[in-house]
């Protein structure tokens, strides 16, 4: 493992692009995220979060057979607080979907004759619409 020292923080990698570990000691306090990847993949599967020995949240990604982000889920150890994320894909690998645990949404949608610009998104929460942006 070689460490690479960024700034005030460290990232202990086990290959090329490979990140096995990373820590920071901004205040005095260490701070540690270990990473775990799928099998036969580049794609991080779990990082785990720590302060001062002490477990503070876990994240964990799990993707679809084209390798696309398909949920994000993260806990706390004291489970008062967590979040998750839906993903929803179209044919051509663009995100048109991003689901939230509490039912809100955001779409997105893309210009077809732009060679798949995006050109906008709306959040929705029990299906009515609150923000809109557009790109166009």
């Amino acid at each position: 493992m070689v460490p690479i020292r960024i700034s005030r923080a460290q990232l202990v990698f086990i290959g090329p692009s490979r990140a096995v570990a990373g820590w920071s000691n901004l205040n005095f306090r260490p701070l540690v995220a270990t990473y775990s990847y799928l099998a036969n993949s580049p794609l991080v599967s779990q990082i785990v979060f720590t302060n001062n020995g002490q477990r503070r949240m876990a994240m964990t990604k799990t993707y679809d057979q084209a390798n696309r982000l398909e949920n994000v889920s993260s806990v706390t150890p004291a489970a008062a607080s967590s979040a998750s994320f839906a993903y929803a894909y179209n044919g051509a690998n663009q995100r048109t979907l991003r689901r939230e645990a509490d039912g809100s949404y955001w779409r997105h949608e893309y210009d077809a004759r732009a060679i798949g610009r995006h050109i906008g998104a709306a959040w929705a929460w029990l299906g009515l619409p609150f923000q809109i942006s557009n790109w166009s």
